[in-house]
């Protein structure tokens, strides 16, 4: 699919929280349950159920099951819910991805969602070095990572892998190695990000620790898109490679504010002109859900203002940039009201002009998230 039928599409995303992992890794904030079974049970008929309750009556586009550890489901839990989401028909998602962890990519799993019909496996791979996973709280072997690539590329997925940098005590040769044995390993996708100590997770009592490594991170960035883009993988967004014909479809209808539904505790919405998260409690949603009524916080109506805002953070990141003609047309005086903010990035060199799209530069890439927080801070303050 190209870049502007992409674009313009209104096609349906939906995204699956999974919320049970056996153990909580040390980076990680997400929503998540211990796995009991019969908490599992009455998750995937809520998740039915839910499903119901929001009459979706056009065919879902891209699917994404994320989590927690959505690798953890059972074959019959997975079965049951595919079942409600996509049916028996030939009305099947182009790309449907599932979230594993390399430890659960056994055989047997793999070929359970293969027959279900998922077309992309995301594993979490973060680090091939024994120090770097006990530093980050995970509970897999280096040797995983390996087993879960060649296994699932031969069983004929797409595989994303998914790697952290910056991690307390890494340095830029195992940052390289880690590239290294990713490349060799020849996914489809790459994803590698910074490690943030985000509230909510046992790392952030180590900020400035954290702080300390990420003084580093642009070399560990530069490092990244060199040897990346040496062994064929387009960067398309600040975070993300691909090689031709893989970017992250799901991704990529979020990041162009697109429209997505989320389904499970704690999951995301911009559906129907509104936005909207699912309560971060699996026994409030399950509540909810039972009561004809899903529990929602954060919902607000999708307003032009907020649209536009999130359109420029968000399609920033991408390396594409954003249509300016189209934030003309489409925001007129609200979009114009950046045109100060754009012109001091510019100046700087962090912006250009690449035909009629903005694009960040380089320098631009690495401040990603900065200027994002400038975005949001517009008119009223500035960093």
């Amino acid at each position: 699919m190209t870049s502007a039928s992409c674009a313009s599409s209104n096609e349906l995303g939906v995204y699956v929280h999974v919320p049970f992992c056996a153990s909580r890794c040390a980076y990680c904030a997400f929503y998540q349950s211990p796995p009991r079974r019969r908490d599992m049970d009455s998750y995937a008929a809520a998740l039915v159920a839910e499903w119901a309750l929001r009459r979706v009556e056009e065919p879902i586009a891209t699917l994404f099951f994320g989590g927690g550890t959505p690798g953890i489901l059972s074959r019959e839990h997975a079965a049951r819910i595919a079942g409600a989401l996509i049916g028996d028909g030939d009305s099947r998602p182009r790309e449907w991805t599932v979230e594993l962890s390399p430890a659960s990519a056994r055989p047997e799993r793999l070929r359970h969602w293969k027959d279900l019909g998922v077309t992309r496996l995301s594993l979490g791979v973060q680090s091939f070095s024994e120090k770097i996973l006990r530093a980050l709280g995970r509970r897999q072997r280096s040797g995983d990572a390996e087993d879960a690539v060649i296994g699932a590329r031969a069983m004929g997925f797409a595989v994303s892998v998914d790697l952290i940098f910056c991690v307390p005590g890494q340095t830029l040769a195992d940052w390289r190695e880690d590239l290294r044995r990713t490349i060799a390993l020849a996914p489809d996708h790459i994803s590698t990000y910074v490690l943030s100590g985000d509230e909510g997770s046992s790392l952030a009592a180590r900020l400035p620790q954290l702080r300390r490594a990420a003084t580093a991170g642009e070399r560990f960035c530069r490092l990244g898109w060199d040897l990346l883009g040496e062994a064929g993988y387009e960067h398309y967004e600040v975070s993300n490679f691909a090689r031709p014909g893989r970017r992250c479809q799901h991704n990529l209808n979020v990041w162009r504010m697109g429209r997505w539904l989320g389904l499970g505790p704690s999951a995301a919405s911009q559906w129907r002109g509104r936005r909207f998260r699912n309560v971060a409690s699996l026994e409030l949603w399950q509540k909810g859900v039972e009561l004809g009524r899903p529990c929602e916080e954060e919902e607000g109506p999708l307003t032009e203002s907020i649209l536009l805002e999130d359109t420029l953070i968000f399609g920033l990141r991408l390396r594409e940039g954003i249509g300016r003609r189209r934030l003309e047309d489409r925001h007129g005086e609200n979009f114009r009201r950046y045109l100060p903010l754009l012109e001091r990035w510019t100046a700087n060199r962090w912006l250009e002009e690449c035909g009629d799209r903005l694009c960040l530069t380089d320098r631009g890439l690495l401040l990603a998230d900065a200027l994002g927080l400038e975005i949001l801070c517009w008119p009223d303050g500035s960093f």
